[in-house]
């Protein structure tokens, strides 16, 4: 049977190609062997640019558009917290810490504020009662008295 095909593959005339699916051919032919270079330059690269361009690829280029959103958002938190501390710096300069008079004022109002005349002495802390262990549950219990 297989001879039978073969004569017969034999007996058909050989039909030129049309030019245009010759060019198409020939472009796609030229295109996978340029990738396929590209592919061996990628290999060639060191590992850390490679590891970097690889989770450029995976994880930056898909979600472009969140993380730009989230350095607009850092960049406005810097902004505001370097805003903030400049302003601070300037209302520090103005202050002028209180007179001792004005001190002890702020002492008295507080003692009479806790109903206090004097500080409370200090009074050293009880120690804890040291309680001997017992069983965490009933199940131990029995077992023990087994």
């Amino acid at each position: 049977m297989d001879s039978d095909f073969e004569k017969k593959l034999e007996r058909q005339k050989v039909r030129p190609l049309p030019a245009a699916w010759r060019e198409e051919i020939l472009r796609t032919a030229n295109e996978s062997a340029l990738s396929g270079q590209a592919s061996v330059r990628e290999s060639v690269q060191p590992l850390p640019l490679r590891v970097a361009l690889k989770l450029w690829l995976e994880l930056f280029w898909p979600a472009r558009r969140i993380w730009a959103g989230l350095a607009v958002a850092w960049a406005v938190i810097v902004f505001v917290n370097l805003d903030v501390a400049r302003h601070s710096e300037l209302a520090s300069h103005d202050f002028t810490p209180p007179s001792p008079a004005v001190l002890m004022a702020w002492r008295e109002e507080e003692w009479a504020f806790l109903g206090m005349s004097e500080p409370a002495a200090t009074k050293e802390a009880d120690r804890p009662k040291t309680v001997a262990p017992r069983p965490r549950s009933e199940r131990s219990a029995r077992v023990a008295s087994c």
